[in-house]
């Protein structure tokens, strides 16, 4: 049902007049404008602009494009569920029964992968296991998968997976905790180089 929450909208917050300088109220920045160059940065020594950048983790093993790894994996959330949950919500599960990577036609031809076929992902922190969705909206260097895989939905038979196995389907397994953002803290979810091949499908667990 939610919580419900007595609150009042309120709109151009910017512009209330501020009662201890008698002068609007502006924005949440130090200057009290929108920023594009953020000063919070710059003042702590970061970049106070976007910066156009190498992926960190390529600076710890082969260049993008090496043979080992030649494919750059993204991350994406499916809309149908609250991240890593309601998969067992049969409504839902129906929408997106399993976990998927998405991959260019041209890419999946020249591994010998028909759409709908098992593949494993496999980056230099580990593996998993899923199934292959042919994307051609997609860069042919570029394969997606969705995070949160680990429930099953007992009403429809649909399988749980293994969130610590190289079978399972759990996107966390392949990336690692050794790069993280300094302003952020985040891992990076969107540039982990990979390698797919084709393998038999998982069939998970319908406990």
């Amino acid at each position: 049902m939610g919580v419900r929450v007595d609150a009042r909208t309120r709109y151009q917050k910017y512009a209330e007049i501020d009662a201890q300088t008698g002068r609007p109220r502006g924005f949440a920045t130090p200057t009290g404008k929108i920023e594009l160059y953020a000063t919070r940065f710059a003042n702590a020594g970061y970049a106070p602009l976007p910066v156009d950048q190498e992926p960190e983790e390529r600076l710890h093993g082969p260049p993008a494009g090496d043979e080992e790894y030649p494919l750059v994996l993204t991350f994406a959330r499916l809309v149908q569920f609250r991240d890593g949950q309601d998969r067992n919500i049969p409504r839902l599960r129906r929408q997106a029964p399993e976990p998927l990577l998405e991959i260019h036609p041209s890419t999946a031809s020249a591994l010998g992968i028909d759409n709908g076929e098992g593949v494993r992902v496999e980056t230099a922190a580990g593996s998993v296991r899923l199934k292959a969705r042919f994307s051609p909206w997609l860069h042919p260097r570029v394969v997606a998968t969705q995070y949160g895989w680990w429930q099953a939905c007992q009403e429809l038979g649909a399988p749980a997976y293994d969130p610590l196995g190289p079978d399972g389907a759990n996107a966390n397994l392949l990336i690692s905790n050794d790069v993280v953002d300094p302003i952020s803290g985040s891992v990076p979810h969107r540039s982990q180089r990979c390698r797919v091949a084709k393998v038999e499908l998982a069939t998970g667990s319908a406990t």
